[in-house]
């Protein structure tokens, strides 16, 4: 389990939603449980899923380095997300009514993510690092880096 939530944050309008996340392996598979106290719907959601899943797959990485035979073979499971107070900010309320009025089937193309695409934790990070950086061509997996490259 990895605790996020600090007990007295600094004093802002931009308070942490993350608590926690703990990790379950079961059946071959490595599930993560999010704990957040709160989450945007529109402009948070996308980010949180993500963040969790590059950290599941960080997680597994980690375990492989450390060769422990019975985690050989093992998978990304679910991503489940606990959520005390989930919702839209009035701003966005245009947007998130035109997505939903409109096909859904086009609306999000999800790829795949393998984290034994990646020879080690570091070697993650370091592919991170550069889709940040919009150093595409520096990545040599190329989860995700052609489509950010299009997209700009």
């Amino acid at each position: 389990m990895i605790d996020v939530w600090r007990p007295n944050p600094r004093a802002g309008r931009d308070i942490p939603c993350t608590l926690s996340f703990q990790f379950l392996v079961r059946e071959g598979r490595l599930h993560v449980v999010q704990c957040m106290r709160s989450s945007d719907a529109w402009l948070g959601y996308p980010y949180d899923v993500f963040n969790a899943s590059m950290l599941a797959g960080y997680v597994m990485l980690l375990l492989r380095k450390r060769k422990a035979r019975r985690r050989d073979g093992l998978r990304l499971g679910t991503h489940t997300m606990h959520v005390g107070s989930s919702h839209v900010y009035e701003t966005n309320y245009e947007l998130v009514r035109q997505l939903l009025a409109s096909s859904m089937d086009t609306v999000f193309d999800p790829k795949s993510f393998d984290p034994y695409e990646f020879y080690g934790p570091d070697d993650l990070i370091g592919h991170l690092w550069k889709l940040a950086a919009q150093d595409f061509r520096a990545c040599t997996v190329r989860w995700l880096a052609d489509d950010l490259e299009l997209a700009i």
